[in-house]
């Protein structure tokens, strides 16, 4: 017996045969998103970029590595790049690498050096990632940032030092005199400024200025 069917019967088919497949796909990963990408300068406790060769940039989700850059000489104002796996976290549906980051989701940093891991000061919080596609710039700074300043904490009694400050009785030292934003020997250049410069925060004889003095068509002098 030939059996035959109407064409909204055959599109109902072939409908549900296409709804079957996606169903049975639903707990598959979704197409990944493209990579959130961080960048920028690497610097130890004292305003220096590092240097140590191997130093690394470790990914961590989870405390777990997923992912590692270099730190090399990139560019003047940069010293590495990377580019981290985002999935886009779809409901019903798994992670299509276990290297991946969820799409706005944590994760952390770590720089690995001479076999240790120094965690940044930038990454004491929580640090989240975008939905994929962006690229941004994150400078880190290596430390201790007891007063939560986003300077390292030696470099701070480094300066109130050569300021002619010492710590107290107890051997504490007053940080809250320095702060990233402040401008301690009222030069007109901040704390974080000199801190990047290698000019000390505490001496307004001592600064860093750059000024244009002419314009040429692909130079600047």
């Amino acid at each position: 017996m030939k059996i035959t069917f109407s064409s909204s019967q055959r599109f109902s088919f072939r409908l549900s045969g296409i709804l079957a497949v996606l169903l049975s796909g639903a707990a598959e990963a979704f197409p990944p998103a493209p990579s959130y990408t961080l960048f920028g300068s690497v610097r130890d406790q004292t305003g220096q970029t590092v240097t140590a060769e191997g130093a690394t940039v470790i990914l961590l989700k989870g405390g777990v590595e997923v992912g590692r850059t270099p730190i090399t000489a990139v560019a003047l104002d940069q010293s590495y790049e990377l580019e981290m796996r985002i999935d886009q976290n779809r409901s019903g549906t798994t992670l299509y690498t276990d290297k991946a980051v969820e799409s706005q989701g944590p994760f952390s940093l770590a720089v690995l050096m001479n076999g240790t891991l120094f965690p940044p000061i930038e990454a004491a919080g929580t640090l989240k990632a975008g939905k994929g596609g962006e690229r941004v710039r994150l400078d880190l700074t290596l430390g201790e940032d007891k007063d939560h300043d986003g300077l390292p904490d030696v470099w701070e009694q480094w300066q109130l030092y050569q300021a002619g400050l010492f710590p107290d009785a107890e051997g504490v030292w007053d940080l809250s005199l320095i702060g990233k934003n402040g401008d301690f020997d009222h030069d007109g250049q901040s704390n974080y400024l000199e801190y990047i410069a290698g000019t000390f925060a505490g001496d307004a004889a001592e600064k860093f200025d750059l000024a244009i003095r002419e314009k040429g068509q692909d130079k600047v002098r």
